[in-house]
């Protein structure tokens, strides 16, 4: 358990991060009346279902006037709008924000994610019983001074609501109630390419009843879907998609040396910026590598200690982040419980060695420090970077849960 003098040591250094945090979205304060935060693509949606146009919410024809009638200043400093490219159903939450001006619904959604992040607070406090005797004002400091957090509370991003659906994943895995956690992943699919990796684990381990609960929550939003855009503006979806990843007028999307995962690393570091066929079979060989590590090291029994369950739902969410398509700085945000995870074993007794616990606690902390992922950002324009940090993360994992082994299958006799 955390002592007396590293709580406060703790809040001093959170609460260090959160002013850092807050000076900065002061200095970019400029940036969010005039619609330039990424919260402008999903008030243009909830404008379009509202007026009516759901049918052709995936054309660049519709979105581009839409998001001009708002964030015209915003749009002429980017050199184009920021594209709606998120699933249908996730749409119709911002229906009755559009009803509200621009600023009043970018305020209206910041306070809807401070309410998610304090949810995510109270259920991991329920879950993680070595860290739960920290007061609930630590947990609520932690959340907001993780830059990654605070990344997605300015920016009006939904990546804490994928956030969340893993949390209660978790809460609901921790119970082993399976078919409620895989629902509970479900509802992460706003953002699929932060889920699908994570499923892959649970079908390759046979978890139907994951997969069972999984599948009815996403046969329901699929179904929202239809009834949002119908059938034509879901088939269309797919190719808006990949015309969006791949034409120049987004160009953001054709430069990877700000994305900290495994295909912004590739990309950076080989010749062609990820397009050459070096680079993708590295990339697809790499990825299939780690995903191979999680699932092997997955708990394939219902009686792995809680340690081994915990720190292999880390491991696997730690993975997703690395191999998955896209992964912001927002999207960073899923590191906040990969750590308390990863946290909560360390307080306790187990097989953990000194050196696995010296490169985990190293990781969290680079992790956890602010200016690391700003002048990564502001500085060299590389936060591909953090990758490596992420990967020491991973392989010190492999190495706790390696260690753990001898443990996990004492529990199956």
């Amino acid at each position: 358990m955390l002592s007396t003098s590293i709580r406060n040591k703790a809040a001093i250094f959170l609460a260090g991060m959160l002013l850092l945090h807050v000076t900065v979205m002061w200095q970019e304060w400029w940036a969010i009346p005039i619609g330039f935060p990424d919260f402008s693509i999903f008030y243009t949606a909830g404008k379009i279902l509202r007026a009516g146009d759901g049918v052709r919410l995936y054309t660049n024809d519709v979105q581009v006037p839409v998001q001009q009638s708002f964030a015209a200043q915003g749009v002429a400093k980017r050199g184009s709008i920021l594209p709606f490219n998120h699933p249908p159903f996730e749409a119709l939450l911002f229906v009755p924000l559009a009803v509200l001006t621009y600023m009043q619904a970018y305020w209206a959604w910041f306070v809807v994610n401070l309410a998610v992040l304090t949810v995510i607070c109270v259920v991991l406090r329920r879950n993680l019983p070595n860290l739960a005797p920290a007061p609930l004002w630590l947990w609520f400091l932690a959340a907001v001074g993780f830059l990654p957090n605070f990344f997605s509370l300015m920016q009006g991003q939904d990546s804490l609501a994928v956030l969340l659906a893993y949390t209660l994943a978790f809460a609901a895995w921790n119970r082993r109630s399976e078919f409620l956690c895989g629902a509970w992943l479900a509802f992460g699919l706003c953002k699929y390419h932060l889920i699908v990796p994570f499923m892959v684990a649970f079908a390759i381990r046979r978890r139907w009843r994951v997969i069972a609960g999984f599948l009815v929550v996403a046969v329901v939003l699929g179904t929202i879907s239809v009834a949002v855009v119908g059938w034509d503006g879901l088939r269309h979806y797919p190719s808006f998609v990949w015309w969006w990843e791949h034409t120049s007028t987004f160009s953001w999307t054709l430069q990877h040396q700000n994305t900290p995962n495994l295909r912004g690393m590739i990309s950076s570091v080989l010749p062609g910026n990820g397009e050459s066929l070096a680079a993708k079979t590295v990339l697809i060989l790499a990825s299939l590598s780690l995903l191979t590590i999680a699932d092997f090291l997955w708990p394939a029994t219902e009686h792995a200690t809680s340690a081994c369950r915990q720190m292999a739902f880390a491991l696997n969410l730690l993975m997703t982040l690395l191999v998955s398509y896209h992964s912001y700085v927002q999207d960073l945000s899923l590191l906040f419980l990969v750590m308390l995870l990863v946290l909560d074993v360390l307080l306790a007794p187990s097989t953990v060695s000194a050196a696995q616990r010296k490169v985990l606690l190293t990781c969290m902390a680079i992790l956890w420090c602010s200016p690391v992922y700003l002048v990564l950002i502001l500085i060299f324009g590389k936060m591909w970077i953090l990758t490596l940090v992420l990967l020491a993360f991973f392989g010190a994992l492999v190495a706790a849960l390696q260690s753990s082994k001898p443990a996990r299958l004492a529990g199956t006799t």
